[in-house]
């Protein structure tokens, strides 16, 4: 196990056996954070029944893990560690499962490491971490039943404009299609959503979306 130099750092645990990704995901982290490795899923739970950790970087090749099901039971067990699961061929399926057993990031492995460390701070805020094609079938589900008005669920302040764009994005439609709905710039587009994300206290299309869907919470657990 390894651990880093600062006490008031948040702790991070990296669960893999490959020593190559512990250190490409440490190298990632920069030294803001205290990490520890651990090489399989025994190590795993004793390391967290020892010490608190604020998130967990998985691969998910972790021995012992066993896919969906080790997820879940970590989940349950440590129900404020928030996880971001790392796939070697990541796809919208397997984020989905993963996503349902409690999972706030799914990632490819191997992904840049400025955008891990961005994706890292974006768990730790609270958010969840996705890609595009797998966000835009969140956005879906979320937008399964009937799209409320405006009364009443928090878009009371948005203009007639910037409710258009709300509810395209709560369709899962990307800046371009909203652009040509709406017979707009693709950036008046993000200046609308820039002053939707301010007014509704939501930070990223997904809380967005379901805001407008009426679905409960902020974030998908």
């Amino acid at each position: 196990m390894h651990s880093g130099n600062v006490e008031s750092a948040t702790m991070v645990v990296i669960g893999t056996n490959r020593d190559e990704l512990a250190g490409r995901w440490r190298d990632a982290l920069g030294s803001g954070f205290q990490t520890g490795t651990v090489a399989n899923l025994d190590l795993l739970r004793q390391w967290l029944a020892a010490r608190p950790a604020g998130l967990l970087l998985l691969h998910h090749r972790l021995p012992g893990l066993n896919g969906r099901d080790g997820v879940v039971q970590l989940h349950k067990a440590h129900p404020n560690l928030r996880i971001i699961l790392f796939s070697d061929r990541p796809g919208d399926d397997e984020g989905l499962t993963f996503l349902m057993a409690g999972i706030r990031g799914y990632c490819n492995t191997y992904m840049a490491q400025p955008l891990l460390a961005q994706a890292v701070r974006t768990v730790l805020d609270g958010e969840v971490w996705v890609g595009w094609s797998l966000m835009q079938r969140l956005i879906r589900a979320a937008g399964a039943g009937a799209v409320p008005g405006a009364s009443g669920n928090g878009l009371e302040g948005l203009t007639a404009r910037e409710l258009d764009t709300a509810r395209l994005v709560a369709g899962g439609a990307s800046n371009k299609v909203i652009a040509s709905e709406l017979g707009i710039t693709e950036r008046t587009v993000k200046a609308h959503l820039g002053s939707i994300f301010q007014k509704t206290g939501t930070k990223d299309r997904l809380q967005l979306a379901l805001l407008v869907n009426g679905q409960p919470g902020r974030t998908v657990h």
